[in-house]
């Protein structure tokens, strides 16, 4: 990005509205003339982090973290300054010096399609963790999340969630849930949530029978989801086995060599360290968390990338592999 100039940037903190900027990431409550919300920076039971939406800046008494829009985006997704510059600039459509008008519109359509597919996974989200925690169709995903031993304290930190088998919810039970909302079916089935049958035309649910894992982002928003089948519907009655994981394909939300799973839990702990433990599984991350050892993330898939790396260099100095002392490990 070229030099922006410092007209341009104080036009861009006047046009942003920080309280919409940091509810996306942030539960915020009014309280008097500010916001109160739980603090993203650190691990906190009592909201001691305020906005100010007419000095439009933010403050948290606990750990001392202040700053505007353009900080708060730069810390809580570990983006540089002028990306966080240009991702507030689109929201507003201040257009930057290096855009031109169409490139500027093209921008604010992206963001618009960005918005919308945040707003799907939010939902799916919501939903599989309201099966899970009550109802009688979550009830096989209480109990294989208590025979792994994950505590509900860690159960609420990753949002893990529950999506039913057809027996216990029917086919689209996610899918009815998008359509009532009326929320983009096309732009849910491009993220994976849902698909269309070839035969009937009819929608159905991609995650079925399955402990759910979202895949969030370090500032909290749902990028997309790894769901690990139940051991009661391994099996579909006719001889084939489902696979033991299925994942959102790569979208505009989700790109797997750039995203690391936990890292949303592990990011707070990872800077105070700053130190980074990787594993290779979901359920790796989520334990580890549970014995103390809350700076730990995991690769998504069978490999470590560059750019997976890149970003735990924005919060560590040090990273320890913990892999697993197989070939795949190695």
């Amino acid at each position: 990005m070229a030099s922006i100039p410092n007209h341009l940037l104080a036009e861009l903190k006047e046009r942003v509205d920080i309280v919409a900027v940091i509810e996306k990431h942030v539960g915020l409550k009014r309280s008097g003339k500010h916001f109160k919300g739980l603090c993203p920076f650190h691990q906190e039971k009592t909201p001691s982090f305020y906005v100010d939406p007419h000095r439009k800046s933010f403050k948290c008494f606990g750990c001392g973290e202040w700053g505007d829009a353009i900080d708060f985006v730069q810390r809580v997704e570990g983006k540089s300054f002028p990306e966080a510059v240009r991702t507030l600039a689109i929201g507003v459509g201040l257009r930057m010096p290096e855009q031109s008008d169409a490139q500027l519109a093209q921008a604010e359509q992206a963001q618009n399609q960005r918005d919308q597919a945040y707003a799907l996974n939010r939902l799916a989200a919501e939903l599989y963790r309201e099966i899970l925690l009550e109802g009688a169709e979550g009830e096989s995903g209480r109990a294989y999340q208590e025979a792994r031993g994950i505590d509900p304290e860690q159960s609420e930190r990753f949002r893990l969630g529950y999506a039913p088998a057809p027996t216990e919810a029917g086919w689209d039970r996610l899918a009815r849930e998008i359509q009532t909302k009326k929320l983009s079916v096309e732009l849910a089935i491009e993220l994976g949530l849902v698909a269309r049958s070839e035969r009937t035309g009819k929608l159905f649910d991609r995650f079925r029978g399955r402990l759910m894992f979202p895949i969030v982002s370090s500032g909290g928003a749902v990028l997309g989801f790894s769901g690990r089948v139940l051991p009661r519907f391994e099996s579909d009655g006719e001889g084939d086995k489902a696979p033991k994981y299925i994942n959102s394909p790569e979208s505009l939300l989700y790109k797997k060599s750039n995203t690391l799973f936990g890292l949303h839990a592990a990011v707070q702990n990872i800077r105070n360290k700053r130190r980074a433990i990787l594993v290779e599984g979901n359920v790796d991350v989520v334990a580890m968390h549970q014995r103390g050892y809350e700076e730990t993330v995991a690769p998504l898939g069978t490999a470590l990338t560059a750019p997976q790396c890149e970003k735990l260099a924005r919060f560590a100095q040090q990273v320890v592999l913990c892999f697993d002392g197989d070939r795949a490990g190695a």
